[in-house]
C-alpha cells in the first residue's frame, strides 16, 4: 500500500485509448423514457453490452448539473463519476435477466456490477425512502468527462419518495 501518495502530483501523458483497435461500439439501446422540458435521454451500458440502460437528466456539460467525483475508497480507486437522477428517470433494460452482481460497501449504497465484464453502472440505495438512483456517467455513451461539471466530494440533495 502506498502512503503519503498525492494523486494530483503525478505527471500525466495523453493517450487516446478510444482510437486503439479494436474500436469499441456501444450496443443499440431503446428507451421508453421521454425527454421533457430541459431534460435529455442518455443511453449507457456495461462494457460487454449485456446490460443497457437509459437515464433522463439535465444536459450534462461544463455548466450543467454537478457530477460527483466521490472520494470514498471504492469510487476513488475506480474513477467513478456520479449523477443523481430520480429512480423514475433511470430505466434498466431487461433488469430481471441482466447478469448483475451486487457489492455492499458501507451502510448506504449497493454497487451494481455486470457479472460478465465487471462494469459498475449504478448504485441502489438501501433506504427505500430515498428516491434517487446514482448513475456512473463513465458508462454513458458519448460523454467526455473533461467536458462535465465535475465537483469533488459533492453531496447530492436527498430526494425522498412520497408516501
Amino acid at each position: 500500500m502506498l502512503h503519503d501518495f498525492k494523486l494530483d502530483s503525478l505527471q500525466t501523458v495523453s493517450l487516446n485509448g478510444a482510437a486503439l483497435e479494436p474500436l469499441y461500439h456501444a450496443p443499440k439501446t431503446s428507451s421508453s423514457l421521454v425527454a421533457k422540458d430541459k431534460l435529455k435521454i442518455y443511453n449507457g451500458n456495461c462494457h460487454c453490452g449485456a446490460v443497457t440502460y437509459s437515464v433522463r437528466s439535465e444536459l450534462l456539460t461544463q455548466t450543467g448539473p454537478p457530477v460527483c467525483e466521490c472520494d470514498c475508497s471504492i469510487c476513488s480507486r475506480n474513477g467513478y463519476l456520479w449523477i443523481y437522477p430520480r429512480i423514475a428517470d433511470v430505466e434498466v433494460h431487461g433488469e430481471e435477466e441482466a447478469p448483475f452482481t451486487d457489492y455492499i460497501f458501507g451502510q448506504r449504497a449497493i454497487h451494481r456490477f455486470c457479472s460478465i465484464c465487471g462494469s459498475s453502472m449504478f448504485n441502489y440505495l438501501q433506504d427505500p425512502k430515498i428516491n434517487i438512483r446514482p448513475v456512473n456517467v463513465r458508462t454513458l455513451n458519448g460523454l467526455d468527462a473533461k467536458r462535465l461539471n465535475v465537483v469533488r466530494n459533492y453531496k447530492p440533495p436527498i430526494v425522498l419518495s412520497k408516501d
